[in-house]
């Protein structure tokens, strides 16, 4: 048990150091709209990898993996990237950054959804977790237990470090200027952008 307990704490530490559309949103997230908004933004993440972590553990990757459902998915996955990455890259930043301050404000609803669907369309995650749904039902033996305190402690990793990098991100932000929060929504609109024309690119070359 404390294997699994430690391991699911390694694995969760890799997810949370990769660099994505997702690690960008959430310090774009705690800049412009508070340190209490980024959290539910994480929380979103987290229940956006619980979810994939149960459909594909409990079977359903199977029916995930159907051609043409596959095709579908991609292919929707593709243009919501594009449509996020226009989106940042024509954002403008305000002229204050104490955006928590002002009177309209997203809700909280707005913010969780956001979290778990910008983490929910990048492929590369549910692939990083049928690869570990793998490793660890071979691993374990497909013991419920250990599986369950395996990806139960990822998860909880991955939401620690989101929320620390939150927070940092929250306390320098007055070294954020607009400039700088300019080119962040560009890097952000850039990646995802090119996230989604990659997705896409390869799904048509590999079709024809």
């Amino acid at each position: 048990m404390i294997k699994a307990l430690l391991e699911g704490i390694v694995w969760g530490l890799v997810l949370s150091m990769m660099l994505g559309p997702v690690f960008f949103g959430l310090i774009h997230t705690s800049i412009h709209k508070g340190f209490k908004k980024a959290l539910l933004y994480a929380s979103g993440v987290a229940c956006s990898d619980a979810f994939f972590i149960a459909i594909t553990y409990f079977g359903v990757a199977g029916f995930m993996e159907e051609p043409d459902f596959q095709k579908f998915m991609t292919i929707v996955g593709g243009v919501i990237m594009i449509a996020f990455g226009i989106y940042y890259l024509l954002k403008k930043a305000p002229d204050s950054i104490q955006l928590e301050n002002q009177k309209k404000q997203p809700s909280k609803s707005n913010m969780w959804i956001k979290g778990f669907i910008l983490n929910g369309i990048n492929p590369s995650v549910f692939l990083f977790w049928i690869g570990m749904v793998g490793y660890v039902t071979t691993t374990y033996e497909n013991s419920q237990s250990h599986v369950f305190v395996f990806f139960l402690f990822s998860i909880l990793t991955v939401f620690s470090a989101d929320t620390l990098k939150a927070f940092i991100a929250h306390k320098i932000k007055i070294y954020f200027t607009v400039k700088v929060l300019n080119k962040m929504n560009k890097v952000l609109g850039a990646m995802i952008l090119l996230a989604g024309v990659s997705l896409l690119y390869n799904f048509f070359t590999e079709t024809q």
